[in-house]
């Protein structure tokens, strides 16, 4: 979903969504919808967007000692601010007011919801995983 910057302006926008073509590579499979639910709002002095929410998602994994299958669910919470693509040059690049202040940039007239999800959830997957069974093994 793309959510236009216009109809956030000075309200809180309410997101519920549900997403199955999230491409997350070829060793990670979406076995239910991953369902995005949230509230935008905007801060009209500093043109930060504000999301706050929840995804939820059920996703088929290869474990990596075992190289089986296995689903592993996810409930992640997150909060995050968004800032405008600025067309001004200062002392102070984007990347670092980014890196420094743990915020994102969007660009053009909407944040897109969905290049959102994929980012949080493949920072969320373990670059390793491993299924439940060898998980267990790794413990003891």
């Amino acid at each position: 979903m793309k959510v236009p910057i216009a109809s956030i302006q000075n309200k809180i926008i309410e997101i519920h969504e549900k997403m199955l073509d999230i491409n997350l590579g070829s060793n990670i499979t979406i076995v239910s919808p991953i369902v995005l639910t949230g509230e935008m709002v905007d801060d009209a002095a500093t043109d930060k967007v504000h999301f706050k929410g929840r995804i939820t998602a059920k996703l088929s994994l290869i474990c990596v000692q075992c190289l089986e299958k296995f689903e592993e669910a996810l409930d992640i919470g997150f909060e995050e601010t968004y800032l405008p693509k600025s067309e001004n040059k200062s002392d102070i690049s984007e990347k670092e007011l980014v890196e420094d202040l743990d915020m994102f940039i969007y660009h053009g007239d909407y944040i897109d919801t969905a290049e959102i999800v994929r980012g949080i959830l493949l920072e969320t997957i373990p670059p390793y995983p491993l299924c439940h069974k060898c998980r267990a093994l790794d413990n003891s």
